[in-house]
């Protein structure tokens, strides 16, 4: 069973939530809203173990709509926001004040379309990753200023989407182009491998495993979470696939803590949690798809088949943040566009599969 969730609501619609990076060992979050008429802003949110409750820490005033948010390690008050107004799409680094709500830019990253996301290199803090609906380009971040440091195009009549850099290789990212993904090597700037169709119509995230440098899972428009090996992107079939929304995979993410864990979250409405174990196990590259709820003889031991674990609906709008805590492993926040920010845990079945 899922204990009972913990719920935030925020005034304003939102579409961006990610986890701050742990440095003290709290569980954090940081938002921002999309409104199109009233004053935006970023929050920054930390869970309460001891009342088992979500407070708000920090709050500041965000000129146009927050599109996506990233933290620089080490320093919480130091993020960067992709945003839009009326139309005008860009990128900024902030600096937040002790006291008040009011934010300093530090500096703005000039881009010629849509920026998608903004990603705090976990390796470099001196290093960013931004993603154009045109062009990858990473950045060096200094005391005052940020250098565009190379620029990547997609390809013809391709779009990026999002990315996600490589948790441990920082010259590695995967980015989602359409109903496609490839495989960056960012310090060089060129593609190295990817994979023509991942999806029907588009792919709108990625997400690596922790243990194993090559696994990853893509979800789509067609409603899949797939899972990949980039030592066999020319394969035109994923290692597995598993169903379980109704409407848009909209956010995959695997936990950082346990490679049979993962979170998926839909314009449904829905959050899963997914229990991988067999998939887990295959570490090489001759894992094969098999079908849902079928084990192979390299499975035979395993107590579980891969599938879903647990469907989450607390949420009435379509869910477009989702993130798991950077501290606690078994805790995690979604947010539907209505600002509605929830809090969840692994149903303790599920953990303590994992821990005995």
């Amino acid at each position: 069973m899922a204990a009972e969730a913990i719920t935030f609501s925020l005034t304003l619609p939102s579409r961006t939530l990610r986890a701050v990076p742990a440095g003290d060992g709290a569980t954090q979050w940081i938002v921002g809203t999309t409104s199109l008429r009233e004053e935006n802003e970023v929050k920054l949110l930390e869970y309460d173990p001891a009342h088992d409750q979500l407070v708000a820490k920090a709050s500041w005033v965000h000129p146009e709509e927050v599109w996506d948010i990233s933290c620089c390690p080490g320093h919480t008050g130091t993020f960067v926001t992709a945003h839009a107004k009326v139309g005008v799409y860009g990128a900024t680094l902030w600096q937040a004040s002790d006291s008040g709500r009011q934010l300093s830019r530090v500096a703005d990253l000039k881009h010629e379309g849509v920026v998608r996301r903004v990603l705090w290199s976990q390796h470099n803090t001196g290093q960013l990753l931004t993603v154009e609906e045109g062009a990858l380009r990473t950045w060096s971040v200094g005391d005052a200023a940020v250098q565009q440091t190379a620029c990547g195009a997609p390809g013809e009549l391709e779009q990026f989407w999002t990315a996600a850099p490589h948790p441990r290789d920082p010259q590695l990212a995967l980015v989602a182009a359409g109903p496609g993904v490839q495989l960056w090597d960012v310090q060089a700037m060129k593609q190295v491998g990817g994979i023509e169709v991942a999806h029907r119509m588009r792919t709108w995230d990625v997400s690596w495993a922790p243990g194993n440098e090559h696994r990853f899972v893509t979800g789509g428009d067609d409603c899949k979470l797939r899972f990949w090996d980039t030592r066999m992107l020319s394969r035109p079939e994923a290692l597995q696939e598993m169903s379980g929304h109704s409407h848009w995979v909209w956010g995959v993410a695997y936990s950082p803590f346990h490679e049979q864990l993962l979170l998926s979250s839909s314009t449904d409405t829905t959050v899963n949690v997914w229990y991988a174990p067999a998939l887990a196990k295959l570490k090489g590259p001759e894992a094969k798809q098999q079908p849902m709820g079928v084990k192979s003889s390299s499975q035979s031991s395993l107590r579980d088949a891969d599938g879903k674990a647990h469907t989450y609906d607390e949420h009435e709008d379509s869910v477009y943040g989702l993130a798991w805590s950077a501290s606690d492993p078994w805790l995690f926040a979604s947010m539907s566009y209505d600002g509605r920010l929830v809090v969840n845990k692994v149903p303790k079945n599920i953990k303590y599969k994992i821990l005995i």
